[in-house]
């Protein structure tokens, strides 16, 4: 907490804790919780000091933070969570202590309708989705497959191809940036 302009340490999580994950997982912040998603839903509050658990939705299995991504959304009383499950994106709305599934998007009729205009696909593994990037109130989605980087609106569910990234197929982390 900054105060009369210095800084004290009010609290702290040690890292022996089971559940424990560091913060340099992917996070969200909302409200004044910080969620970090890990084998279930680390939940920090910061204004009570305290750290809760909130178990995955049912069937939602957790395989790293490129298959499930956390998003806020716009009223902050919730968190929404995005989980790929091979050519399926399922997004979730967890808030007063339930879990609610808002939409799943079948990517496989998206991926060839988006094949007959991209011949770069052709040659693309197309079996793992792979999430980068998730927009505030899951507005947008950034995947990797293969080495094609996609980019799926999903109020308008449309997808379009941003980038390919070349024979190495190596693509750390997307930025996304919009005026």
């Amino acid at each position: 907490m900054l105060q009369d302009g210095a800084w004290r340490k009010l609290t702290s999580i040690r890292g022996t804790h089971p559940h424990f994950v560091p913060l340099v997982q992917r996070h969200v912040l909302v409200d004044s919780k910080i969620y970090i998603t890990s084998l279930n839903i680390l939940v920090l509050d910061l204004l009570a000091s305290s750290f809760s658990i909130i178990p995955h939705p049912q069937g939602v299995e957790y395989r790293g933070i490129v298959h499930t991504k956390l998003s806020p959304p716009d009223d902050d009383s919730g968190v929404y969570l995005i989980h790929a499950n091979e050519l399926q994106l399922d997004i979730w709305l967890h808030k007063k202590d339930k879990w609610s599934l808002l939409n799943i998007i079948c990517l496989k009729h998206m991926l060839a309708n988006l094949r007959m205009t991209d011949p770069t696909f052709e040659n693309d593994h197309t079996g793992v989705v792979l999430i980068n990037q998730v927009g505030n109130n899951v507005e947008f989605v950034f995947w990797q497959m293969g080495r094609s980087v996609l980019y799926l609106d999903t109020k308008c569910r449309t997808l379009c191809k941003v980038h390919w990234a070349g024979r190495d197929g190596i693509l750390l982390h997307i930025h996304p940036f919009f005026l």
